[in-house]
């Protein structure tokens, strides 16, 4: 890690110490770019992440997806915003964009998923062992 601020190793003990269960990715080769400099590394451990927290085996992995998908449509849309040149307060982006989206969502989200899940019903799948031809 050759970033001059994040990169020095007592910075990231410390980290570990005070978030101890957080998934940590090092980046060897990247400075402190580090979407420019390794953004395949970055695209596998984002998605990674999210798929960790989105699986059947996690508490609510719906109400997770509807969750990530909604704030980052709010801020994608902040980002829109600040490079159109226009102001939007935060609370405005809050209260008026980000709640109401996500309650609106949330409260979509299971009744579709509920009729999706009857209209489209998983295939089973028969796994077989595969086995190395010697």
């Amino acid at each position: 890690m050759r970033d001059p601020g994040f990169g020095r190793e007592q910075l990231i003990q410390r980290w570990l110490r005070d978030f101890p269960n957080a998934p940590v990715t090092r980046l060897s080769d990247a400075n402190h770019y580090i979407q420019e400099d390794a953004p395949d590394q970055i695209a596998a451990a984002v998605t990674r992440r999210f798929g960790e927290a989105t699986t059947r085996s996690s508490a609510h992995p719906l109400l997770i997806a509807v969750i990530v998908a909604s704030a980052g449509y709010t801020l994608g849309s902040a980002v829109l915003h600040f490079m159109l040149g226009l102001s939007i307060p935060a609370s405005q982006l809050f209260l008026g964009v980000l709640l109401p989206g996500l309650a609106f969502n949330l409260i979509l989200a299971y009744p579709l998923y509920s009729l999706c899940a009857k209209v489209l019903p998983p295939r089973l799948v028969i796994r077989r062992e595969v086995k190395p031809a010697v």
